[in-house]
């Protein structure tokens, strides 16, 4: 009896990697908190297990406490400064607390570790949010330079094009947005009103009515406004 009670209670005691790996898992089926316990109990068990703080900023982030994932993903970057990933997130909280700077600068160093596609389009984002929009035209550019494909980057090209004032640069990108996803429907809605601010008031109401069809709904008013 003594010996199978010695066996009963010598349970396996779990460790910081297979704390990060249940983790994962459970951010997998939506649980975040659950996720959260699991990678504080990996940097309990190791406080300098980078991956730990920044798995934990990433469900800090979907359960949108951004100022605790902000801390998470500092301490992910104290233990390892070149955590590209960790400037990556940390400049994704800050823009959801709108501190586009503070974004930028991550993003900024992120780029310099590793000069990722999709760290060069939020960046570009967060620029055209304090309306740096000649820098967010150079940052969706080199998306577009490294995925030509990439229907959003072309589209936010042409808004930050729109902003300026360059309205044909700004219906070219709307075009060629249209031409990689034909119903991307905010590129038929914008390139209408580039069209109206280009003189183009026939194609602007060929456009609005494109993008009615896709169900836009501002477009019925400016349809009955507009085009007879």
């Amino acid at each position: 009896m003594t010996f199978f009670l010695a066996i009963a209670f010598s349970g396996h005691s779990q460790t910081a990697e297979e704390y990060l790996s249940s983790g994962i898992a459970k951010r997998a089926a939506k649980d975040f908190r659950g996720a959260i316990a699991d990678f504080s109990r990996a940097a309990e068990l190791n406080p300098a297990y980078a991956e730990a703080y920044y798995n934990r900023g990433l469900d800090r982030n979907n359960v949108l406490d951004y100022q605790g994932a902000i801390v998470d993903f500092t301490k992910a970057i104290s233990i390892n400064p070149k955590y590209a990933l960790a400037y990556y997130d940390r400049g994704l909280s800050r823009s959801n607390l709108l501190d586009a700077k503070a974004a930028i600068d991550d993003f900024t160093k992120s780029i310099a570790i590793d000069p990722d596609e999709a760290v060069y389009q939020a960046r570009g984002v967060a620029k055209n949010s304090i309306k740096d929009y000649k820098g967010a035209i150079a940052d969706f550019t080199r998306v577009i330079e490294l995925d030509p494909q990439n229907a959003v980057a072309w589209f936010l090209r042409g808004n930050a094009r729109g902003a300026m004032k360059d309205f044909n640069g700004a219906i070219d990108d709307y075009t060629r947005v249209i031409g990689i996803s034909p119903k991307f429907r905010d590129a038929w809605f914008n390139r209408a009103i580039a069209k109206f601010e280009a003189g183009n008031n026939n194609g602007g109401c060929m456009d609005l009515n494109k993008a009615k069809e896709l169900g836009v709904k501002e477009a019925f008013e400016l349809i009955r406004k507009y085009c007879r």
